[in-house]
């Protein structure tokens, strides 16, 4: 009684089992193709993550390179533009900050001398500026630990101290500093040299 039922339909049930089969054997061949170029990709798409981390970290590392370019022309800016500015202006604020590093240490200078002086041979001139300053032992000490802190290029050349060992009494000390500049500093002032060759 089955077969004959199935035999009976079979104009109605063949032809939708013959596209079910077909439809089996497509979705088979289909996936079996697709499976390598899926494994094709995702091994592309690895490969290609890989080559983006390599690259996020070539990037990482350039923009370390730059900055630490920007900090260096910077630096030589200030070098050229502050250092090695005018003789004028250099002079000019390293005897204001000498007042101030006094005046920071309770002990203002008497007397402010200073002289040139032109190094034979040399692109580069020497200005001595000599004081004397009163005050105690622990003062001049702390004038000096300034001046050595100083960002400015200032050379303590000579020291001479007057007075007696006793405690609590001013001593007189003579400094002398002296600084340097180059004969052209002004032209460097507006234009630094160029590093890029």
């Amino acid at each position: 009684m089955i077969s004959s039922a199935w035999s009976r339909n079979l104009k109605l049930w063949l032809p939708s089992a013959v596209f079910l089969f077909l439809t089996v054997v497509f979705l088979g061949v289909f996936a079996l193709e697709f499976a390598d170029e899926a494994q094709v990709a995702r091994t592309r798409l690895a490969r290609r993550t890989e080559e983006l981390d390599v690259i996020r970290a070539q990037r990482k590392h350039a923009q370390g390179i730059v900055e630490k370019v920007r900090a260096s022309e910077e630096g030589l800016a200030d070098f050229y533009g502050r250092r090695l500015s005018t003789e004028r202006e250099a002079l000019t604020r390293i005897l204001a900050e000498i007042k101030d590093l006094c005046r920071r240490a309770g002990i203002p200078p008497t007397s402010l001398a200073y002289e040139r002086q032109v190094l034979e041979g040399q692109d580069v001139s020497r200005r001595t500026i000599t004081f004397s300053v009163d005050g105690t032992y622990a003062q001049l000490r702390q004038l000096i630990n300034f001046i050595e802190l100083s960002d400015s290029f200032l050379i303590l050349d000579e020291v001479a101290l007057r007075g007696n060992d006793v405690e609590g009494t001013p001593l007189r000390i003579s400094l002398s500093l002296s600084t340097l500049f180059t004969a052209n500093s002004a032209a460097l002032a507006r234009e630094p040299p160029n590093l890029e060759s």
